[in-house]
C-alpha cells in the first residue's frame, strides 16, 4: 500500500494584508491558511506571505499558517478620490484641496504601479520618476502615492544623507534604504533627485565632488539591482526639475527608474476644472467669492476669477502660484477689509516655468464650418513639418509692397493669432503645444516639448533667440516662429496662412477671401473666449470696410489681415466681449 507524501504545514513569519475599507481583525485572520493575492473579507487582500527560506525553497507557492506568532502587517490604502474627469484633465480631492494633472499620468501611474502593487504583484518598475517645472505638483503626487498604494513610506533628503567626513554619507544613504528594505512593503520618496542622481557631466569638475557623487551612484543603483534580483516590494519614487539628460542615464534606465512621467505646467483647461471643484468643495474659496461681492470688488466674482486665472496661465504660472494668488486674495479680503480692484487681481508668477501649455479659452464657443475647413487644410500643410521635427514660421502675405506688407509678416503683433492656428491645428495631428515666453527657460521648454512629444512656438524677441539658435535648430521637437525673424530667414520654412486654405484656388477670390476672414474669426473667438465673433466678417468684406483703412485705396490682403492680426492680439490681452469692439480698436497704419 502506498502511502501519499505530506506536506508539513508552513508557518506565515509575517502577513501583509491592505484594506481599501473596513480593516480586518487580527482574530479573524489568525488559525487560518493564506497565500500572496488571497482576497479576506469584503475589501482587504494579502500582498505579502514570508515563511523562512527553507520552507520557500522547498514548498514554493504554497499557502502558509496564521499562527499566534505570526507578524501581522494590516493597515489602510486609500482610493483617490476623483472629483472631475475628463478626457485630458484629472482633479483629485484629498486633505481638504484639489490637485490636477493630466489624465494620462494618473491612469499610467495607477495601471502601471498602484493597481499591481494592491493585488499582490510587482509594479512594471522598481523606480518612477516624476518630472516637471516647479509648483507643478510632483512632489503632492509623491504623496498622493504613498497613501495609494498603504505602503510604508520612507522619505530620503539631503540633510540626513550628507556628512563632511568621508564615507559617511554613503553609509548613512545605504542605512536608509536598508530601512525600506525591513520595513517593506514600502515606497521611498525622493524629492529633487538630482542632489543623489546628477550626471557626471553637470556634477562637477573637481575630482572631490566626482568621486563622491560616483559612490552616492552606486549605492543607488546597486540598491535597485538588489530589489530587482529579490523581488523587494520596494517602490523608489523620484521627482526632479532638471533636465532628463542631466540625471545619470544609468539610473534612467529601464530596471531602475526608466522614462519619466511628465508633470507639465497646467493649461487653462486644467485651472478651471481646479476652480469649479474648489468653489464646491473649498469652504475658504466658497468664501472668497461671497467676500468678493460684499465689498462690491466685483459684481461677477466668478468671472472675475477665472480672467484672472487666464492671465496667471498665460504669463506661465504653475499650479502653486495659482494656489497662494488665490489664497492671498482671500487673506486680503478677510483680514485687510475694503481692498482696491487693481491690487486684488494682480497675475503675479513668483517662479514661472517660462514657457505654458496652449488651450484655447472657451468650452463654450464652437468653431464653425470655414474654421474647420481651414484647420483641416492648416493641418495637412504642417503634418510633414511635425512628423520630421522640423522649423518652420508662419508668413500671413506674400505681399510686402504698400505699408502693411512688412508689418504684416513681421509683427509681434502675430503672436496671439499664430498661436491659435498652430495649436489648434496640430492638435488634429495629436500634438499638444507649449509656447515659450522667457528665452533663459528655452533649453528646459524644449527638453519637456521633447518628452512631451510637443510641437514648440517661440514667443520672444528676435534678439533673445540669436544666442540659442543652434539649440533650436537642434531640437528633436517641431519649432515655429509666430512671425518672420528677417535674419533667420534660411533656417526655417515658411508656412503660408491666406485665402487658399479656406477652399478656393486664387488668393484674391472674393468667396475664397470671405470664407478665410470667416473662418479666422471664429478660430480667434473659439481660442479666446468671444461669442459669434465670425458675424463681424462683413465688415471686413465689404467694398468699402467700416474700419480704419489705408488711405483712401481698395484695401489689399494685406489690409485685412493686418486688422485679423490685431484683433487676436487685442483679444488676448483683454478681456473685450465681442469682435466688432475689438475692431474698432485696431490702430491705423503709421504715416498712412
Amino acid at each position: 500500500m502506498a502511502f501519499a507524501s505530506v506536506v508539513p504545514v508552513r508557518n506565515c513569519e509575517k502577513v501583509i494584508i491592505r484594506c481599501s475599507g473596513r480593516l480586518v481583525g487580527e482574530d479573524e485572520v489568525r488559525g487560518r491558511f493564506v497565500r500572496k493575492g488571497d482576497v479576506l473579507g469584503d475589501n482587504c487582500r494579502v500582498i505579502g506571505a514570508v515563511v523562512s527560506e527553507l520552507a520557500e525553497l522547498e514548498y514554493e507557492g504554497l499557502p502558509c499558517f496564521i499562527g499566534s506568532s505570526t507578524s501581522l502587517d494590516i493597515k489602510e490604502y486609500k482610493d483617490v478620490d476623483v472629483a472631475y474627469r475628463d478626457e485630458d484633465v484629472i482633479v483629485v480631492w484629498d486633505n481638504d484641496s484639489a490637485f490636477v494633472y493630466d489624465r494620462d499620468v494618473i491612469d499610467e501611474v495607477v495601471n502601471e504601479y498602484i493597481q499591481p502593487i494592491r493585488e499582490g504583484g510587482i509594479s512594471v518598475s522598481r523606480g518612477l520618476l516624476l518630472m516637471g517645472p516647479p509648483g507643478t505638483g510632483k512632489s503632492t503626487l509623491m504623496d498622493l502615492l504613498g497613501g495609494m498604494t498603504g505602503f510604508n513610506i520612507y522619505r530620503i533628503n539631503p540633510t540626513e544623507v550628507y556628512s563632511k567626513w568621508l564615507g559617511e554619507s554613503e553609509q548613512n544613504l545605504q542605512k536608509k534604504l536598508n530601512e525600506a528594505v525591513e520595513g517593506q512593503p514600502s515606497i521611498i520618496l525622493i524629492d529633487d533627485l538630482e542632489w543623489l542622481a546628477l550626471s557626471r557631466d553637470f556634477a562637477g569638475a573637481s575630482i572631490v565632488t566626482g568621486e563622491w557623487r560616483y559612490s552616492m551612484f552606486n549605492v543607488l543603483a546597486s540598491f535597485f539591482d538588489k530589489i530587482n534580483r529579490e523581488e523587494d516590494q520596494v517602490l523608489v519614487v523620484g521627482a526632479t526639475n532638471v533636465r532628463k539628460e542631466m540625471l545619470d542615464p544609468a539610473l534612467v534606465r529601464e530596471g531602475r527608474f526608466g522614462q519619466p512621467k511628465l508633470i507639465p505646467p497646467p493649461g487653462i483647461k486644467h485651472v478651471m476644472a481646479w476652480f469649479d471643484v474648489m468653489r464646491q468643495r473649498a469652504k475658504w474659496v466658497k468664501e472668497l467669492l461671497d467676500l468678493m461681492r460684499d465689498s462690491g470688488v466685483s459684481k461677477d466674482p466668478e468671472g472675475d476669477v477665472k480672467d484672472w486665472l487666464r492671465r496667471m496661465v498665460l504669463a506661465g504660472a504653475p499650479m502653486s502660484d495659482v494656489v497662494t494668488g488665490l489664497r492671498g486674495m482671500y487673506l486680503k479680503l478677510k483680514f485687510v477689509g475694503k481692498v482696491a480692484r487693481d491690487d486684488l487681481f494682480v497675475a503675479k508668477v513668483s517662479h514661472g516655468s517660462g514657457f505654458r501649455r496652449a488651450y484655447p479659452r472657451s468650452s463654450t464657443v464652437r468653431l464653425n464650418k470655414d474654421a474647420e475647413t481651414l484647420l483641416d487644410k492648416l493641418a495637412s500643410v504642417l503634418r510633414e513639418v511635425v512628423e520630421r521635427d522640423g522649423k518652420a514660421y508662419i508668413r500671413y502675405t506674400e505681399d510686402t509692397s504698400g505699408p502693411t506688407g512688412k508689418l504684416t509678416n513681421e509683427t509681434p503683433i502675430a503672436s496671439a493669432l499664430t498661436e491659435a492656428l498652430i495649436s489648434l491645428a496640430v492638435a488634429r495631428l495629436g500634438k499638444s503645444t507649449i509656447v515659450v515666453i522667457d528665452p533663459k527657460n528655452l533649453e528646459n521648454a524644449l527638453t519637456m516639448a521633447e518628452l512631451m512629444k510637443a510641437v514648440v512656438i517661440i514667443d520672444t524677441p528676435e534678439q533673445t533667440l540669436r544666442y540659442s539658435l543652434s539649440t533650436v535648430l537642434n531640437a528633436q521637437a517641431p519649432v515655429f516662429l509666430p512671425y518672420l525673424y528677417p535674419d533667420f530667414i534660411e533656417y526655417f520654412v515658411p508656412i503660408r496662412v491666406g485665402p487658399h486654405l479656406a477652399g478656393g484656388d486664387s488668393m484674391t477670390s472674393q468667396t475664397s477671401t470671405k470664407a478665410f476672414i470667416s473662418g479666422i474669426l471664429s478660430i480667434i473667438g473659439y481660442y479666446y473666449d468671444v461669442p459669434k465673433c465670425e458675424e463681424a466678417t462683413e465688415r471686413l468684406v465689404l467694398p468699402e470696410p467700416s474700419w480704419k483703412s489705408i488711405s483712401g485705396e481698395k484695401p489689399r490682403y494685406g489690409d485685412y489681415m493686418r486688422v485679423l492680426l490685431y484683433v487676436a492680439h487685442i483679444l488676448k490681452n483683454r478681456k473685450i466681449g465681442d469682435c466688432n469692439t475689438a475692431i474698432d480698436e485696431v490702430p491705423p497704419v503709421r504715416g498712412a
